[in-house]
């Protein structure tokens, strides 16, 4: 059957309950069973209305605790793809630590380069220190 073909066998079905729902309705108004006064159709409607209500209430309940209940089994079942996901995000971390280590120890020889370099430099400064005083003292001995 093509879609269109399923859907005319629909709409004929539904078309049919219709007709059914209707005869049997208007056999119970012949009947007596049902009446045409307004104070009953309005005790109907609203007492349908309530039942509506209810099951619209009592349907929510349900699929809240339906879905909880799909939440607590997915909890403690986890899926396959989603270990496998987990495990994956745990790899992806841990490299990004080491990178991150990795950057931070280079950091921190770099840095260390940089400190002998300057621990090098200070004696040098500290001997012309030395020599330039030692040069004022003769020039003062002298003078």
């Amino acid at each position: 059957m093509e879609p269109s073909d399923e859907v005319q066998a629909q709409l004929r079905k539904y078309e049919a309950r219709r007709r059914q729902i209707e005869e049997e309705e208007a056999r119970a108004r012949r009947e007596g069973l049902i009446s045409d006064d307004d104070e009953e159709d309005l005790d109907n409607y609203i007492s349908s209305r309530l039942k509506k209500k209810e099951k619209d209430q009592r349907r929510v309940l349900l699929n809240n605790v339906l879905h909880q209940k799909a939440i607590k089994d997915s909890k403690e079942k986890p899926n396959e793809e989603d270990e496998e996901y987990l495990i994956a995000k745990k790899r992806r971390k841990e490299e990004e630590k080491k990178q991150e280590e990795g950057r931070k120890t280079l950091l921190d020889k770099h840095n260390e380069i940089i400190q002998k370099e300057n621990e090098s430099e200070k004696p040098t400064d500290e001997k012309l220190r030395d020599e330039e005083n030692k040069l004022l003292e003769s020039v003062t001995q002298t003078g």
